[in-house]
């Protein structure tokens, strides 16, 4: 599979199905006002050597007299995955996508793709739970067209679980991809178990598609679990109410004998839960902890670089990152931040003459939270990323935290929304390149765990919760020496 214009440049081969219809004019300008964009402001497009610009060049060249906003926004969709950030994307791209769903939604246990109803949580069908080929073309063709949609070559892992596995629902678009008939049922290839048995299951083409609930189908709610374990659940990074209430269910648990931080699926948004919870894992007096650096990218269009004023640009409502050369920064931040900077080395050096210095984050203890100082375990998976990514690589490697599940998303980026004109189509492109405080980008790569633990089928289908078990236990077996 071609990761170049041949890829990118299908979508413009066959009718998307809907959408208006928009003269070759309106297109190229929309083309030409996209790669000006990343140009502009992509802050990731530089740490990559795809050549986009060669790729617009090329799409203009194929174009017809007309082509449809559902077409052109599905190119676009696919040029962007190939720039190395993990937040680019078309707005809501799966509404352009042709209709002609499946009810069922897909699963990945271990390396076996399953079925299953989503709403009522069972399998598709208990004796055959694997499928092995859908309209007799290997599950795994259609997972690597999915997440080449989804989440690109740069995309780690964990991004393509997150993304591809639900996009296995779109069935007629894949088909188009795929070079597929359109037929009015899909069959699906099941195995048994033992993988010794197999057949086939037919499914009616749907006209809508019935939204899923998220995999492993967590609780919301925090509660003391036997054997006296705190179990924190950080469902959502975007919840004002659950970082409200963060103060009190730390209190709650200060006289535990372990802490459980459940963060799985929690997704991405602001740093409010961070910024409220980590001072209770911090000793009084303790020095400001340095968790995060990143970059700014100056835009062109800004004029010199020399005139841009970086000051205040980050420190902002979901990020809260100031800047190194801020004159208000605290003398004590700035101690520990200059001798983090001097034994920091990045993975990418980004262009300084196009970026601006370092902005940071520091964690400070806080005379409102006490020091929890006994064993921790954070639970983590693929649903986890963007503000999930920096909560979970700022717990890593503390003292008594251990990282358990599997790795996060893999994606920080100060994305920005940017409207192309003829089509209305709108586009996410990071401005920021943000490392993690071992040198890493965030982007493609996430947090791994110090123990993996990855969800059974049973798990996924909220029958069990084994990652957590296994957690308990090796809590209960500890205390117990």
């Amino acid at each position: 599979m071609s990761y170049g214009y041949d890829f990118v440049g299908s979508s413009l081969k066959f009718d998307a199905g809907h959408g208006r219809q928009l003269s070759r004019e309106g297109v190229i300008a929309d083309l030409r006002a996209l790669q000006v964009i990343i140009d502009d402001v992509s802050s990731y497009a530089l740490s990559v050597t795809y050549p986009y610009a060669q790729v617009i060049d090329r799409l203009i060249d194929g174009l017809g007299a007309s082509t449809s906003t559902a077409s052109l926004a599905m190119a676009i969709q696919k040029l962007v995955q190939q720039i190395g950030d993990a937040h680019a994307k078309v707005t809501n791209y799966e509404s352009f996508l042709p209709p002609g769903y499946v009810s069922c939604a897909f699963g990945l246990e271990g390396r076996r793709y399953f079925v299953y109803d989503p709403l009522d949580r069972v399998l598709l069908n208990p004796g055959f739970p694997y499928v092995e080929s859908i309209d007799g073309v290997p599950v795994i063709e259609w997972y690597k067209i999915a997440a080449e949609l989804s989440a690109g070559p740069y995309g780690s892992d964990s991004s393509k679980i997150n993304r591809a596995l639900p996009l296995l629902r779109y069935v007629n678009y894949l088909r188009l991809e795929l070079g597929l008939p359109l037929l009015p049922v899909v069959k699906l290839g099941l195995v048994s178990d033992d993988s010794q048995h197999r057949l086939v299951h037919e499914l009616t083409i749907e006209a809508d598609l019935c939204k899923a609930p998220l995999p492993l189908y967590l609780p919301q709610e925090s509660r003391l679990l036997p054997g006296n374990i705190g179990y924190l659940r950080v469902h959502s990074q975007s919840n004002a109410e659950l970082t409200a209430q963060l103060p009190g269910l730390m209190a709650k648990f200060a006289d535990t004998q372990a802490l459980v931080i459940d963060a799985r699926q929690c997704g991405g948004g602001v740093r409010d839960n961070l910024m409220a919870l980590f001072p209770y894992f911090m000793a009084a007096g303790e020095r400001p902890y340095i968790a995060n650096l990143c970059k700014l990218k100056i835009p062109k269009s800004s004029g010199k670089a020399e005139d841009f004023d970086p000051i205040g640009k980050l420190d902002v409502w979901d990020k809260k990152v100031p800047y190194r050369r801020d004159a208000r920064i605290d003398p004590e931040v700035e101690s520990a931040l200059e001798a983090f900077i001097c034994d920091f080395t990045a993975e990418w050096l980004v262009p300084d003459a196009q970026f601006t210095d370092w902005y940071y984050m520091a964690m400070q203890p806080s005379p409102q939270a006490y020091c929890y100082g006994k064993p921790v375990y954070l639970l983590v998976d693929w649903g986890v990323g963007s503000a999930g990514d920096i909560f979970v690589s700022t717990f890593k490697d503390r003292a008594n935290v251990t990282v358990c599940g599997m790795p996060t998303n893999g994606r920080s980026g100060n994305s920005k929304p940017y409207s192309l004109a003829n089509s209305g189509v709108e586009v996410m492109i990071s401005t920021m390149a943000s490392f993690q405080k071992s040198g890493q980008l965030y982007e493609g790569a996430g947090i791994y765990p110090d123990v993996f633990m990855s969800p059974t089928l049973n798990d996924w289908l909220g029958h069990s919760d084994s990652q957590l078990d296994r957690v308990v236990r090796s809590i209960q077996s500890a205390c117990a020496c």
